[in-house]
């Protein structure tokens, strides 16, 4: 079994989540940076059948995983929060790993 996009890169990417949600006026704390570090994976547990870097390859296919990101939440039918609170800021995090991944590239 191929090893987890999110386990390649958390060690690396932790660090530049913390800073970018303190810089962008979120927490900071622990609890927060890896709430959003798992939120950007998400879509590569739901669709395992795409590889999850290949959403990052462009404008185009970035803005693909973002509606394929709100079509999961809708269908997951989240009662513990807020579908359109939940759509951004996975967004946001999905975001932040774009930004991430044109850099170490």
């Amino acid at each position: 079994m191929k090893e987890s996009y999110q386990n390649k890169y958390w060690e690396v990417y932790y660090p530049y989540v913390k800073y970018r949600l303190e810089k962008d006026g979120f927490s900071g704390s622990d609890g927060s940076v890896t709430t959003a570090v798992r939120d950007t994976f998400y879509l590569e547990r739901q669709r395992m059948d795409v590889d999850f870097l290949s959403w990052f390859e462009s404008d185009e296919r970035f803005e693909t995983a973002k509606k394929e990101v709100e079509t999961l939440l809708m269908k997951a039918e989240r009662k513990s929060s807020s579908q359109t609170l939940d759509i951004k800021y996975y967004n946001r995090d999905m975001q932040y790993f774009y930004d991430f991944y044109k850099v170490i590239q």
